[in-house]
C-alpha cells in the first residue's frame, strides 16, 4: 500500500488518536495496510461532531442504541 498522507479529513493527528500499534505487535507493512484502508473509508469516519451524520428518517425510523459504560 502507499504511504499515508495527511489530508483535510484524515490527518496525522487523527491517526495518532487511533493508537494503531501501541504494543508494536503489528509489522510496519501491516500498519501501512491499516492506514491505507482507513484512507479509503475516510468519509465514513467522524472525528468531529460536525462530521457526524444520521440516517434519513424517510428511509428508517429513528433508532436508539443502548450502551454500557466502558470499564477499563
Amino acid at each position: 500500500p502507499p504511504e499515508f498522507n495527511s489530508n483535510e479529513h484524515l490527518t496525522y493527528e487523527h491517526m495518532e488518536t487511533l493508537k494503531i500499534n501501541p504494543q508494536g505487535f503489528l509489522l510496519p507493512e501491516e500498519v501501512k495496510h491499516f492506514q491505507h484502508l482507513m484512507n479509503l473509508i475516510q468519509e465514513t469516519l467522524a472525528f468531529e461532531e460536525t462530521d457526524r451524520r444520521t440516517l434519513k428518517e424517510s428511509y428508517f425510523t429513528p433508532y436508539i442504541i443502548s450502551t454500557v459504560p466502558h470499564v477499563p
